[in-house]
């Protein structure tokens, strides 16, 4: 049985598309990001403070489970990039680490964030974009809810000087 789920585990990562080369948000993304507080308050977006760290690699496919990928097979989505997330929050007793992925739907970027809570997988999806500035330190990133009448809040790099 475990051999079974194996073999299917690993026909359904390889069946998977991967493709974080040419998507802006995915070049970008890696790093400490934190709450733009002013920007986020004229969007109307949750102003608690929040931090997030984006650490891409490819190993993240691995860490996510079988029915989960399952799922991506049969909505048919690419999967444009992914890591490991820390996400550090007020509304939290302590840090969060979960694996991320960045897919396309209806035409829309999505971060979907995979986590175990209550000895049961859930996953998290949030609207995210990335408006490049000249300097990478003053890129500006924006997370929403994945309902359109979910205000965005807005995020700036921490502690990057002119890179």
């Amino acid at each position: 049985m475990k051999r079974a789920i194996l073999i299917l585990y690993i026909l359904l990562i390889s069946s998977v598309a991967y493709n974080g080369n040419r998507n802006i948000v995915a070049s970008r993304l890696s790093g400490t990001w934190i709450l733009d507080e002013k920007l986020t308050t004229r969007l109307g977006g949750y102003t608690k403070n929040l931090e997030f760290t984006f650490k891409l690699n490819k190993t993240f496919l691995k860490k996510i489970p079988v029915k989960i990928m399952a799922k991506i097979k049969r909505k048919k989505l690419q999967i444009i990039a992914g890591g490991e997330l820390v996400l550090i929050s007020e509304k939290l007793s302590t840090e969060l680490k979960a694996v991320f992925f960045i897919t396309l739907f209806r035409s829309n970027t999505i971060m979907a964030v995979v986590f175990k809570r209550n000895n049961r997988f859930k996953v998290e999806s949030l609207l995210i974009s990335l408006a490049v500035a000249k300097y990478k330190h003053n890129d500006i990133l924006f997370v929403g809810g994945d309902m359109p009448n979910e205000a965005f809040s807005a995020f700036k790099r921490k502690n990057l000087r002119n890179k």
